[in-house]
C-alpha cells in the first residue's frame, strides 16, 4: 500500500536546531541570539549561512522553556494532521493512530533537552512514529499489530540508557569543537554540524530499533513498506 507524497507535503519543515551550539550570545531589543549579529557580516556570515542558518530565525535565537514547550506543542497538533490524513486514505472502517518508538517520557529524563535542543527532535515528530491499527477490525485488514496503547513498564528507563552511549559519544567528538565556540571561534562549527547530523541519523536507527524490538522484526518491515516512505524514515 502506498500514500504517495501528499500527506508528507502538508508537514511543516523543522526549524534548525538551537541552543546546544554553545556560542556566546548577544541581547539585541530584548532578543537572545546565539550568533550576535556582527557575526553575520563578512565570510562568516557567508559561512554560517551555508549551514542553513539566519541571524533571525529559530536557528539563532537561545530556547527558552516556553519556546520548547511551543515546540512541543505544535509538533503534537502537526501529527494529529498528520495521521488524520492518512486515515482519510484508508478504508472505511480503519483507522491508525501513532505509537512513539522512543517512549514520549524519555523527554522528561536525563537526556531529554539533548534530544529536544541539541537535536531538535521530538516524540510527536514522523522520525519516531510507528502508524498502528487502532483496533482489532484495523489490525486484520492491515495485517500490522494491534497498537499496544502502553508501552512495557521500564521500557522506557531503558531507551534512555543506550541515548546516554549515544549523547556520551557526541560529547567526546565534539569536545575541541564546543571549546572553540565558547569562545566565539566558528571554525569549527561545521565540524560540530558534521557531528550532530550523524547523532540524528544514529538515534532514528535506534528509534528503529526499539521499534523492532517491541512488534518483531516481521510486523517492523511490514509497517515500513507501508508508511516508512509518507514518514520519511532514515532507513
Amino acid at each position: 500500500m502506498s500514500f504517495g507524497k501528499r500527506v508528507l507535503g502538508k508537514r511543516a519543515k523543522s526549524a534548525a536546531p538551537q541552543g546546544s551550539i554553545p556560542a556566546p550570545r548577544s541581547v539585541v531589543d530584548g532578543v537572545t541570539r546565539l550568533f550576535p549579529k556582527e557575526a553575520w557580516d563578512g565570510q562568516s556570515g557567508d559561512f554560517l549561512r551555508a549551514l542553513g542558518l539566519s541571524p533571525d530565525d529559530a536557528s539563532n535565537l537561545a530556547p527558552t522553556p516556553d519556546l520548547i514547550q511551543a515546540k512541543f506543542d505544535r509538533m503534537r497538533e502537526q501529527q494529529d494532521a498528520f495521521v488524520a490524513s492518512i486515515n482519510d486514505q484508508l478504508p472505511d472502517m480503519v483507522s491508525v493512530i501513532p505509537w512513539a518508538m522512543v517512549p514520549a517520557t524519555v523527554w522528561s529524563m536525563q537526556y531529554g533537552d539533548f534530544l529536544s535542543v541539541t537535536c531538535d527532535m521530538y516524540p510527536s515528530a514522523p522520525w519516531n512514529m510507528m502508524l498502528l491499527p487502532e483496533d482489532q477490525r484495523s489490525a486484520l485488514v492491515l495485517e500490522l499489530p494491534e497498537h499496544l496503547h502502553v508501552a512495557p513498564s521500564g521500557f522506557d528507563v531503558a531507551c534512555n540508557a543506550v541515548i546516554g552511549r549515544v549523547v556520551d559519544e557526541f560529547q567526546r567528538s565534539t569536545a575541541d569543537a564546543r571549546h572553540d565556540l565558547l569562545q566565539g571561534k566558528i571554525g569549527k562549527l561545521g565540524e560540530f554540524e558534521a557531528a550532530r547530523q550523524q547523532t540524528l541519523v544514529t538515534l532514528c536507527h535506534l528509534a528503529y530499533s526499539f521499534g523492532q524490538e517491541i512488534y518483531g522484526e516481521d510486523a517492523f518491515d511490514r509497517h515500513k513498506s507501508m508508511f516508512g516512505d509518507v514518514l520519511g524514515w532514515r532507513i
